[in-house]
């Protein structure tokens, strides 16, 4: 009994509940937009709004949650958050019409919005002060496998028992998560360590300029990954008729590409500037949507989707570990939540205003125009990191 309390320490509970729901809503993403369209006879408008739909739920549910976590309730909030999920996933695959699948994806994005900020923050709870940034490493990584994880469980189901089959193999996901998740929040202390003003902890975090210089490139970031996993499966079966089965194998790979860089992040922030990776991580993103909207093959259009999996690798958690290092731990499961929010604009923006771009142009324009904010991301990074292009370049100091 005392080598089992071992095996799964409070932070490995805490990972492998993100695991397993990361996993259950990666298995489900890449056959999202065809799901809805050819089983529901949902529109291109209708698929914006769906995939929307989530994001605004999220954003609205983190910071006042939030507040109720500065108050010493996160693993509660947290618990009850991983709960839902299980019968939520089962009843999106018996969704009826794309309203029902709309409303559904809405209570997902409430209980979603919970889960990352707060398990983020309480896993920094579960070791010394001096090891955060290895437990956000930790935590990061656990979270990259399943985003790699997904796709292939989802691709195993499609190809085994079809489209709907998916749903229900994410159910059993998020029960795992459920699980170990509760494992792991009985180990965890979090009393008075993240007890602040939700004000006065929003007003820091705003006038930090690196985590505002983080909060603008998610952002960016996201509104273009999130049009391109919305649209990139629709655009793959009008243009070279891939079937769902590639589709999922092509976020498989996407996912692979993902994990591998990941892994290598700790590797690559102690060579190079954590401002550098964010930069070099847009650059790669804006170069590969400009070329699957160009593609003339479906191997060119499968390898340009795989290798942005590269920039998803090194963005989000490049820009976590500056955001975990520049701002207070009594701070940090609100300003998780705000900087979790700019995942959530970008994902409600993107698809939603890209949707009547595809409608009018097509959806070559759409990524085109989408790869605009890789730049728009960049420019951030200049105006706000406080340091000459070419110092954004350079190699680290001991303490950046």
């Amino acid at each position: 009994m005392q080598g089992e309390r071992k095996i799964i320490t409070p932070l490995r509970g805490i990972c492998l509940g993100s695991f397993f729901v990361t996993s259950a809503s990666q298995a489900v993403s890449p056959i999202l937009s065809l799901y809805a369209t050819e089983t529901l006879g949902a529109s291109l408008v209708d698929v914006g709004v769906l995939v929307s739909a989530f994001s605004i739920s999220s954003s609205i549910t983190r910071f006042p949650l939030a507040s109720i976590a500065s108050r010493g309730k996160g693993r509660k909030v947290l618990l009850a958050s991983y709960a839902p999920l299980c019968p939520l996933f089962l009843a999106q695959g018996l969704a009826s019409d794309v309203l029902h699948l709309i409303l559904l994806r809405i209570l997902g994005g409430f209980f979603f919005a919970i889960i990352g900020p707060f398990s983020l923050a309480l896993s920094t709870f579960t070791v010394p002060t001096e090891s955060r940034d290895s437990a956000v490493a930790t935590y990061t990584s656990y979270v990259a496998i399943g985003l790699m994880i997904g796709p292939a469980i989802g691709t195993l189901s499609v190809a085994s028992f079809g489209t709907r089959s998916t749903f229900f193999t994410a159910s059993a996901l998020a029960l795992l998560g459920f699980l170990f998740a509760l494992r792991g929040m009985r180990g965890v202390d979090a009393k008075g360590g993240y007890r602040t003003s939700s004000l006065s902890s929003v007003r820091n975090a705003i006038s930090n300029r690196f985590f505002a210089m983080c909060f603008l490139t998610i952002l960016c970031f996201s509104f273009q990954v999130t049009v391109v996993s919305t649209y990139a499966p629709l655009y793959a079966r009008q243009r070279f008729l891939m079937d769902d089965t590639i589709v999922s194998a092509m976020f498989f790979a996407y996912s692979i590409v993902l994990v591998a860089t990941r892994v290598s992040i700790r590797s690559f922030s102690r060579k190079v500037r954590r401002r550098a990776l964010l930069s070099l991580g847009l650059i790669n993103s804006a170069i590969m949507v400009l070329s699957l909207s160009v593609s003339p093959s479906v191997q060119l259009f499968f390898l340009s989707y795989s290798l942005l999996g590269f920039s998803h690798g090194i963005v989000p958690p490049s820009a976590a570990l500056i955001v975990a290092g520049s701002v207070e731990p009594s701070e940090l499961v609100t300003a998780n939540s705000i900087y979790f929010n700019s995942w959530d604009i970008g994902a409600m923006l993107g698809p939603f205003m890209m949707a009547y771009v595809v409608e009018n142009l097509g959806f070559a324009q759409a990524l085109n125009l989408s790869s605009i904010l890789s730049l728009l991301g960049i420019l951030a990074i200049t105006a706000l990191s406080g340091a000459k292009w070419k110092e954004i370049f350079s190699r680290p100091k001991a303490i950046e």
